[in-house]
């Protein structure tokens, strides 16, 4: 389980669900999560 600073995010890839952060690194995101997720990346802008 992660917490992710929206303000972190450089892209979602969405073919392998996995977000990339500004440091580089790559995390997964769950199934159950992803649509949850979505919605918060598109608030946070």
């Amino acid at each position: 389980t992660y917490v992710i600073n929206l303000n972190y995010v450089v892209r979602y890839h969405k073919t392998n669900k996995e977000v990339e952060l500004t440091n580089g690194e790559k995390l997964p995101v769950s199934f159950r999560k992803e649509e949850e997720f979505i919605n918060a990346i598109l608030q946070n802008n």
